[in-house]
């Protein structure tokens, strides 16, 4: 390893072009067609693809499903395998190596029966309670279980929603790990019920007759009531219909009540599932099927929207009775018709869709690990050939990894970092591209395209777990909101922190291989790696100075105050001088190669802390992005780096060979 690289044989080529274009071809075969088309039954991965308004952007139901399936079930899917619970639309996995056949419902066809099915979906043991006291609420109690029925849990609704009510008056300091559980329950219970009545009733047979029959009645009660006058108290006016009126203007009233039900019920939610009525309307005139039901311009015009909507969900209720035919039909009558509305932002609804099925991330993610592996097989047989050949590999990976940042940055119309999930991407991004040009122009042996395999794979890691929260597209941040600032601010303040991890996994690299043996790197190889890491971290102490002055600028601009000694202030501050400390460690001859490497190796813990630990102290104006149990995971993480970097001095020694 400690030999570098000069000119490459024709073998190494050969080889190198062969990988990369066998990771090629795999990588654009899963981004072209990264959904499958069912040959008979309902397309519900078509039906993800219809677009509506959810906090505030446009995104398509495939994106819904899978943040109100995470919000209530805590998974991404739905499986199980007692086949007696099997769901109508679910598909069966067979058994293999002895285990007995499975079933998983996709997060579209769990959606779509919450919308048209309510009193099914309510059945499945789908929502997650964890705490044995708020089981035992609704007769669980000692119970294995971790998700249960919205049926079983709605018997004791009423007490929970009273104890959720108690723990959100609570201060801070005085809730318990119980008022946190019931408080979530009671979101999950909402967000499930808000669903199921989001665009009908539940239970509503045929929502396009009903629908049908309420305009009818609306325009001959119109029509009607011409004549009749309707001065003077509701008795008086009842008074002066006939027993034809009187049982009309009941039956209008029964409806309405209906519909004003499924209008309220959808307030938390926040889905607006219509376009606007005129194509050139902004996204805030899209609408709740509700409030469209009673609108006044139905007895007038026939709303398309609204009776597509009835239509896909008449569809899917005859599935068991035509296969799916007039579901698919239904759905692709309506995502024809709203292609050719126009309507604004629906164009990056049907790419964010694609978007979903082909995950790049997820795809950089394997190729990272893949060009890792063959990086370490290189290390022990044919060295040159499989270095050369990971280095192009991840140039790959780091090219899906860009195409997944851009796609984000224009679906959400944002700078690409914008929460901890997208910083926790952009940090492996930035992390791996400069490993990358280390190990192009500098170290030549393999160990910047590991290091680079590493970043990536365990920031996009981390961006998975940060995922499970919810719309990774929605910008959650205390106070702060410009995207100017996004721009300036925080890129250069996350690349610091990308450099900040880049040193200290050169320095863990330093420290393992020393730990092996002292003659793996030799005096070349730890030269060289010593040379690289004190020029990423003076590349750190650069980008987190200018970051951390642009911050308090923006803080300026924002809040009046240019430093508050805010965690996350202090974190940035904390970055930088141990960054500076490192640098004048080295210049005065406090520490020597060994404890410079040891020094970037800490540097790892003290930007995770100042990443992802001033959040999960629950205090100041940046505390946002908590999850719990990462407080603990982050000070296990901290412990094992002090532990690396203390192992990096006491068992170093001098190579003999260069």
């Amino acid at each position: 390893m400690a030999t570098q690289r000069t000119k490459l044989s024709k073998s190494t080529k050969i080889t190198a072009w062969v990988l990369a274009l066998i990771t090629l071809v795999a990588v654009a075969k899963q981004m072209t067609s990264p959904r499958s088309t069912p040959e008979s039954g309902p397309n519900f991965a078509e039906f993800g693809r219809i677009p509506v308004l959810k906090s505030g952007r446009i995104k398509p139901l495939d994106t819904l499903a899978r943040n109100q399936l995470l919000a209530i079930h805590g998974k991404g899917v739905i499986s199980g395998t007692d086949m007696a619970k099997k769901p109508a639309h679910a598909t069966v996995k067979s058994g293999r190596m002895g285990r007995g056949d499975s079933w998983v419902l996709d997060r579209n066809a769990w959606l779509a029966e919450v919308l048209f099915d309510g009193p099914a979906a309510a059945t499945r043991d789908i929502i997650l309670v964890e705490n044995d006291n708020v089981k035992a609420l609704f007769g669980e109690e000692g119970s294995m279980e971790k998700r249960f029925s919205a049926r079983t849990i709605l018997a004791a609704r009423d007490r929970i929603n009273q104890l959720a009510t108690t723990a959100a008056q609570k201060p801070k300091d005085r809730i318990t790990t119980f008022d946190k559980q019931i408080t979530a329950v009671a979101q999950r219970v909402g967000e499930f019920l808000n669903i199921s009545s989001a665009i009908q009733p539940p239970g509503t047979a045929y929502y396009e007759a009903t629908l049908q029959d309420f305009t009818r009645m609306m325009r001959e009660a119109s029509a009607a009531m011409q004549g009749v006058d309707l001065e003077g108290s509701d008795t008086d006016v009842a008074n002066r219909l006939n027993e034809d009126q009187s049982l009309q203007i009941a039956k209008i009233s029964q409806l309405m009540a209906m519909m004003q039900e499924i209008d309220s019920s959808n307030t938390a939610l926040a889905m607006h599932p219509l376009p606007p009525l005129e194509a050139g309307a902004d996204i805030s005139q899209w609408r709740k099927a509700g409030a469209a039901a009673i609108a006044p311009e139905r007895t007038k015009t026939e709303d398309a929207a609204l009776m597509a909507w009835a239509r896909i969900g008449d569809g899917y209720r005859a599935i068991a009775k035509d296969n799916g035919a007039s579901f698919n039909q239904a759905v692709s009558d309506y995502l024809a018709w709203i292609d050719s509305q126009g309507f604004a932002a629906t164009d990056k609804s049907q790419t964010e869709f694609w978007f979903n099925g082909a995950d790049p991330f997820m795809i950089s993610l394997v190729i990272y690990i893949i060009a890792g592996l063959i990086i370490l097989a290189g290390w022990l047989i044919w060295r040159e050939q499989l270095t050369v050949s990971a280095f192009w590999i991840i140039v790959i990976a780091l090219i899906v990894h860009t195409i997944g940042i851009a796609l984000r940055i224009y679906l959400s119309g944002r700078p690409p970092v914008t929460n901890l999930y997208s910083s926790a991407v952009f940090v492996g991004w930035g992390g791996a591209a400069v490993a990358l040009l280390l190990e192009k122009g500098v170290l030549r042996n393999g160990i910047g395209s590991f290091v680079a395999a590493c970043l990536g794979v365990l920031s996009l890691i981390i961006a998975r777990q940060l995922s499970f929260d919810g719309d990774t597209m929605e910008v959650k941040q205390a106070v702060l909101d410009s995207n100017f600032w996004l721009t300036t601010h925080v890129i250069i303040i996350t690349l610091g922190y990308s450099a900040c991890f880049l040193a200290g996994f050169l320095g863990l690299i330093y420290g393992i291989a020393n730990m092996i043996s002292p003659n793996i790197l030799g005096k070349d190889g730890n030269r060289a790696l010593y040379a690289s890491t004190y020029g990423i971290v003076c590349f750190a102490l650069l980008f987190s100075f200018v970051g951390t002055v642009l911050g308090g600028i923006w803080a300026d601009q924002s809040w009046g105050r240019f430093w508050g000694w805010d965690p996350k202030e202090n974190g940035a501050l904390i970055i930088v001088l141990w960054n500076a400390l490192m640098l004048h460690a080295r210049l005065g001859g406090i520490c020597r190669d060994p404890g410079f490497m040891a020094m970037s190796i800490l540097g790892i813990a003290i930007t995770l802390w100042s990443w992802f630990g001033t959040n999960l102290l629950g205090v100041g104006l940046h505390s946002y992005g908590f999850r719990e149990g990462a407080l603990e995971a982050l000070g296990w993480s901290c412990v094992a780096i002090v532990v690396m970097a203390g192992l990096t001095v006491v068992t170093h020694r001098k190579p003999t060979k260069a």
